[in-house]
């Protein structure tokens, strides 16, 4: 972006100098982004209104008492080039509305990551094009052109995409990808499986054919995870009616809880399940570190080296979205800071290496209670999902309310998020 501050300065000492100008053609404050130019265009405006025009004198009283900005606009009132002035101005509202264009469109964009079919997209594409002529920018041929070329590629990449959660998939720019390997990763108590399965049903909604493999709970104790989310309740007993449901729901899931499964059994399974279905789009394992081993002289550091290479491996060659449960070492549990960082992942060089995503998940609730401290109701069943690696874009932190009977994950309002925000920086 152009340097403005000579720009403004010069229209405002213009200004400031010729009050047939001033009358004429007053700039809104919006065009300026120095904050003591878009003051003193306010002051300008209010001079003008009660006075009928302005000067060095008049414009005194409706400043900021603050010495510092009376010094600066005598100093402005030098600046008097009025051959650049239509240049300057025009310059000036081009600049603002080059930076209007980019806010619209990477809101639109940002908007468009939970549209889930192209009427929709054309819905936000008319909005951005009166958003544009809102800010006076002219609409041409020419830019209606790339305005479309756009939305093409955001609709091209909006069908690839694996969608999520609305608020997981504007974090991901759109969504999940087949090829990717994504590690979700936590210490005990901390919700791995509850995200998991909270991600798994919005697959299974979505019908993507999915294989999940289950090494510590049992294929009926997910199926009832599972039927909890999905029905939203607490049952461990379900309706005829309600079994009906959730199988037709989990037409395209198959569960594998064989116990311990290595590495080449998912690669045998992955492939009989292709031959056998003809697609397969999502691979769950619950979880790295208890992966069989088919070398037992490995380390373990070894062993997750392996696993991992071998599962992103797996990933690119069958064309599949991998996503990994993994657990923390207990690094941060001696640390006064507990949220886990890449480093606290057991084996973290490899994995690290090879995801193309990692998701840290925290719940300041668990070590509260750990400590035997009350817990703030503003923190209660709250978890943080901390997008740590992110190939895809820029890594940041995510705040949802965990649902554990019922393995949900629940959007917060604006107030929940400052509430849960203002009492953690309290502790």
């Amino acid at each position: 972006m152009e340097n403005l501050e000579p720009i403004e300065q010069s229209i405002i000492g213009v200004l400031l100098n010729n009050n047939n100008i001033i009358l004429n053609n007053l700039l809104d404050s919006k065009y300026f982004n120095n904050t003591h130019h878009k003051t003193i265009i306010l002051s300008m405006m209010d001079c003008i209104k009660d006075h009928g025009k302005v000067d060095i004198l008049l414009i005194r009283k409706y400043l900021p008492q603050d010495s510092r900005i009376i010094e600066y606009i005598e100093e402005l009132s030098q600046y008097n080039n009025l051959y650049n002035y239509e240049l300057h101005y025009k310059q000036l509202i081009q600049e603002y509305q080059a930076n209007q264009f980019k806010n619209l469109l990477n809101n639109t964009i940002e908007n468009s990551n939970n549209t889930n079919s192209y009427e929709e997209l054309a819905t936000l594409r008319n909005e951005l094009i009166q958003n544009l002529q809102d800010i006076t920018l002219v609409i041409d041929d020419k830019l209606k052109n790339n305005i479309d070329d756009v939305f093409s590629i955001i609709n091209n990449n909006n069908n690839n995409f694996i969608k999520t959660k609305p608020r997981l998939n504007t974090a991901l720019g759109g969504g999940l990808l087949k090829k990717e390997l994504v590690i979700i990763a936590g210490a005990t108590g901390m919700g791995k499986t509850t995200v998991a399965i909270d991600l798994l049903c919005e697959f299974v909604k979505n019908d993507y054919n999915t294989l999940f493999y289950t090494i510590e709970m049992s294929k009926p104790e997910l199926y009832t995870k599972i039927a909890n989310n999905l029905l939203n309740n607490f049952n461990k007993k379900f309706s005829n009616d309600e079994v009906i449901k959730i199988k037709k729901l989990c037409k395209n899931l198959i569960i594998k809880d064989d116990g311990k499964t290595s590495l080449d059994d998912i690669k045998n399974n992955i492939r009989q399940y292709k031959k056998d279905y003809k697609k397969l789009d999502i691979v769950f394992i619950d979880y790295l570190q208890i992966m069989k081993r088919t070398n037992y002289k490995q380390s373990e550091y070894e062993f997750i080296s392996q696993a991992t290479t071998g599962l992103k491996q797996l990933a690119m060659e069958e064309d599949v979205l991998i996503i990994l449960l993994s657990q923390l070492n207990r690094n941060n549990r001696s640390r006064d800071e507990k949220r886990p960082t890449v480093a606290d992942l057991r084996g973290s060089g490899s994995i690290e290496q090879d995801a193309n995503i990692i998701l840290l998940l925290h719940r300041e609730e668990y070590y509260l209670k750990e400590q035997g401290e009350t817990i703030p109701k503003e923190i209660e069943n709250i978890i943080e999902i901390n997008l740590s690696k992110f190939r895809r874009g820029e890594p940041q932190k995510m705040i949802f309310k965990s649902i554990l009977g019922k393995s949900q994950l629940l959007d917060l309002s604006n107030e929940e998020k400052t509430n849960y925000i203002t009492t953690i920086n309290k502790n």
